[in-house]
């Protein structure tokens, strides 16, 4: 009976943060933007060609499947693609339901993909990341390893960060699921490629990219810029960038910093010294870190979270937790500068504050995060020394 009525609880919470959204997309129609270009985008990819041409065109080859789904509804685009998010997200809210009825967990998990559409806004509907996400929360949630792999798989040949489920994956499986990772990913190319042929360009057009005023780097231009040094930005490859002789340098800083944060936690995993993480804790602390060190950090990003969150804090011990408080608050920061707010772009103040508050919640969920694996593994070596 208490089971029932949290799944009507979590239920009624999902059905009115999706009215919400839907009601966002009524009351602010320039928000469904970048809908308007996957239409756009679409049409190419029908005629047999990818939009090479387009430097916005930044995504895996597995993307055109998703674009061009839609028209397989009588509706408009916009309409279809929408509906079609919605299902997903759907899915999504039922998968997390699944897992918490199975392993009898908190119903946190649930209620924080429930509650998603009030602190993600609109982008939850309007963009791809509903998509990878799915196939995420399915590598986490199946038993099997190599159908884990296979989700992935598919997942990073829609967006490449669902790959990242090999740091939380146990040392005896990881070399045969990450062979068949890669072979999934390569296969869902393979397949594409037969029908629309040159897809490469978006792997170019990932590289050209700056650093944008959204990302964790450009945070010291921001707080510079409330003492009147105000930051620069253009708009470049359908966002904002920072101008600054300093920008690659940090972009590139920043990657690497992530790279090796990503190797140390799937190391410590691999050799056993995080043994008391669930691997749903490790995938969400690994994701985070390369949200963090990219040079972009979209609202969107958010619905990636929101997703592995969801699984993660079903589970009773997770580390999540206050993290996810924090990255929840960061995400509700970031509407105010978008759809809300575009005073960024002119270094408007009470933007840069915002702006600043939502980068600064992120780090220390961040930090929070890589203390609690560190903290874990200085625990494992203690013990394992003990033991000896």
């Amino acid at each position: 009976m208490k089971k029932n009525r949290s799944l009507l609880l979590v239920g009624s919470i999902w059905v009115v943060a999706r009215a919400w959204v839907l009601f966002l997309l009524i009351q602010l129609p320039w928000v469904p933007y970048d809908v308007a270009l996957y239409e756009k985008w679409s049409k190419l990819l029908l005629a047999g060609s990818f939009p090479v041409a387009d430097s916005m065109w930044q995504y895996p080859d597995l993307v055109a499947a998703v674009l061009v789904l839609p028209h397989a509804f009588p509706w408009s685009y916009i309409t279809n693609f929408v509906l079609v998010t919605l299902a997903v997200d759907a899915l999504i809210m039922f998968l997390s339901l699944r897992n918490f009825r199975t392993r009898s967990g908190s119903i946190i998990g649930p209620v924080l993909w429930a509650s998603a559409g009030f602190w993600t806004g609109p982008v939850l509907l309007t963009r791809l990341d509903l998509y990878p996400t799915l196939l995420a929360v399915l590598a986490l949630i199946v038993t099997r390893p190599w159908l884990s792999a296979v989700f992935a798989g598919v997942g990073a040949g829609l967006k490449v960060w669902p790959a990242a489920i090999v740091a939380g994956w146990r040392a005896k499986t990881a070399v045969t699921s990450i062979l068949i990772l890669i072979a999934t990913f390569g296969l869902t190319t393979l397949v594409v490629r037969l029908f629309i042929p040159e897809g490469d360009s978006f792997i170019s057009n990932q590289i050209n990219r700056g650093l944008q005023a959204e990302s964790v780097g450009v945070l010291p231009y921001l707080i510079r810029g409330l003492f009147g040094a105000d930051p620069t930005f253009i708009a470049s490859n359908g966002t904002l960038e920072i101008v600054s002789s300093q920008a690659e340098l940090i972009g590139a800083g920043l990657t690497l910093f992530g790279v090796v944060i990503v190797i140390s936690i799937t190391l410590l995993n691999w050799f056993g010294r995080l043994p008391n993480l669930h691997p749903a804790d490790i995938f969400f602390t690994t994701v985070t870190v390369l949200i963090a060190t990219n040079r972009v950090f979209s609202p969107q990003f958010y619905i990636w979270l929101a997703g592995l969150g969801s699984i993660a804090l079903i589970y009773r011990a997770s580390i999540v937790r206050i993290p996810m408080i924090l990255i929840v608050l960061s995400s509700i920061s970031a509407q105010y500068i978008y759809p809300l707010n575009s005073g960024l772009e002119t270094a408007e103040t009470d933007a840069l504050i915002v702006q600043i508050i939502r980068l600064i919640l992120f780090l220390v969920a961040l930090s929070l995060l890589l203390f609690r694996i560190g903290r874990t593994a200085l625990e494992s070596k203690r013990s394992a020394m003990q033991e000896k």
